[in-house]
């Protein structure tokens, strides 16, 4: 029961909930790095909104709409580590957390999911 409370039922990601209990302890994870030279902890925030979706459950219907979020959660688990926490917002809407990235490997990362 706990593991369906923190689960998308359609893409199999983490859901907002898992979110909002797992982020603080990521956050506490990265404070607790130590960086040569010392430097503030980054964790990248990353929200993957799909433009134009809509039109395509208008189009082909909710079940085409639900096959193209299914096949979006398999790129998003295919370009981020395993350490890394993908979730299914709500709707179209994904957020990546890359813990303990700088900002240049969180670009790297947003161009690798486009």
């Amino acid at each position: 029961m706990q593991e369906a409370s923190l689960t998308d039922p359609l893409t199999g990601l983490a859901n907002r909930r898992a979110l909002m209990q797992t982020l603080p302890a990521l956050a506490a994870s990265c404070h607790l790095e130590r960086r040569v030279p010392p430097a503030p902890p980054q964790i990248v925030l990353m929200i993957v909104d799909l433009d134009c979706f809509k039109p395509i459950n208008d189009r082909y219907g909710h079940e085409a709409g639900d096959d193209v979020l299914k096949q979006v959660a398999i790129i998003l688990r295919e370009c981020v580590r395993i350490t890394d926490l993908t979730v299914r917002w709500g709707g179209d809407e994904f957020v990546v957390v890359y813990a303990s990235a700088d900002l240049d490997d969180g670009a790297a990362l947003a161009e690798r999911i486009r």
